[in-house]
């Protein structure tokens, strides 16, 4: 799928139901319609996961909807799939 980046958005990764998307800050990072979807190979890519903090160039898609065409930074740093991060989950809780 071909897209034409013609915005910047920057927002939390939500894995939904029906995708994953960019939730935006102008919404209060809920879900809302016109909240950019994040292709799969992208999501495999760049090992994203849920509550990421991504940075994006987004555009629209053959269907209309708003699309992401370019991961420009994950967590504030390059995007690199090579990246061990450990699962959330498993760390140690400090009080």
């Amino acid at each position: 799928v071909h897209v034409v980046a013609d915005t910047e958005v920057t927002g939390w990764l939500d894995v939904a139901r029906d995708g994953v998307f960019i939730r935006l800050p102008g919404n209060s990072y809920l879900a809302a319609p016109g909240d950019p979807f994040v292709p799969q190979h992208l999501v495999r890519q760049l090992n994203l996961r849920k509550g990421d903090q991504v940075e994006a160039t987004a555009g629209r898609d053959h269907r209309g909807r708003s699309c992401v065409a370019e991961i420009l930074k994950v967590n504030g740093e390059e995007p690199r799939g090579d990246v061990k991060r450990p699962e959330f989950q498993a760390l140690m809780a400090t009080y």
